[in-house]
């Protein structure tokens, strides 16, 4: 019973991680109007976050990407 607990725990924990990065993705705005920095700023964590969602759905789907580097 605790390793069931443990696989569900991690599941609820990466879950939370992808719904974390979906609020910074989601924050994305275009800057060609303003050229401000926070919004640059923001714009560079949303990516970040689109390309870290990107290698953490890869691996769930059992796509490693990283294999390489072992």
């Amino acid at each position: 019973m605790p390793r069931y607990r443990t696989r569900l725990y991690y599941k609820n924990l990466v879950d939370n991680i992808v719904n974390w990065l979906n609020s910074n993705i989601d924050e994305w705005t275009a800057n060609d109007l303003f050229n401000d920095p926070k919004i640059e700023i923001k714009n560079a964590v949303a990516d970040d976050s689109r390309d870290l969602k990107e290698k953490i759905d890869l691996y769930l789907e059992g796509q490693d990407e990283f294999w390489f580097w072992y």
